[in-house]
């Protein structure tokens, strides 16, 4: 990975923690109906993974009925993205990213805080709400979306998917995955590069908020 790709990605990185802006683009998972039914065609061509999807079909009714679909859910599925990505990060680092964001906030508890505030402003996006029907997710390819996007997830990145899966969250990542992108990134350089490299990303991320302050 080169230094401009590390710039490039700790500038994402900023943008998700400082600017609105950036999340206009949630809830693509629910209004990108040519994506849906792209999952929903090749679903029927998949015929190697045909038992897995079903079995993980059937983990996506309990969980609906359990009452997966709802805002507090996508709250608590950014908030344990983010739990995997402060995990990795110093405590200096955490106050040159999370003080640098917080504006105004004040206290010991300006990671919760921030936190809270990035899970609270995805999560009432009102695109969204139009998600949480028993027939539209199950319908349209937008189950075979959510099962494949959770599979992608298991891949590429292991240690959210284990963190969002005990809870079946992980159906649920396909909503919030654009606006989340540039932390799961992260996550994958630490995964791929090593600790060096990923720490001097968040020393680029820290250093930018600060300048960005």
């Amino acid at each position: 990975m080169t230094e401009a790709d590390l710039d490039e990605l700790a500038d994402e990185i900023v943008l998700l923690f400082t600017a609105g802006e950036y999340y206009r683009g949630i809830g693509s998972g629910v209004g990108e109906v040519s994506k849906n039914f792209g999952y929903l065609a090749y679903s029927f061509l998949d015929t190697d993974t045909r038992y897995t999807r079903s079995r993980e079909m059937e983990r996506m009714i309990r969980a609906i009925h359990r009452g997966i679909l709802s805002r507090d859910k996508v709250y608590e599925t950014v908030k344990r993205i983010f739990d995997s990505f402060n995990k990795h990060t110093s405590e200096s680092q955490k106050r040159n990213i999370y003080h640098g964001a917080a504006g105004a906030m004040t206290g010991s508890v300006i990671v919760s805080q921030v936190v809270l505030q990035l899970a609270t402003r995805i999560g009432n996006l009102a695109s969204i709400p139009s998600v949480f029907s028993y027939y539209i997710l199950l319908g349209g390819g937008m189950a075979e979306r959510s099962i494949y996007r959770s599979r992608s997830l298991n891949t590429e990145n292991p240690e959210v998917y284990y963190a969002l899966r005990k809870d079946d969250l992980d159906f649920l990542f396909f909503l919030i995955e654009p606006m989340v992108e540039p932390i799961m990134e992260s996550l994958k350089v630490k995964r791929i590069y090593g600790d060096h490299m990923f720490n001097a990303l968040i020393d680029k991320v820290g250093e930018k908020i600060k300048s960005h302050a």
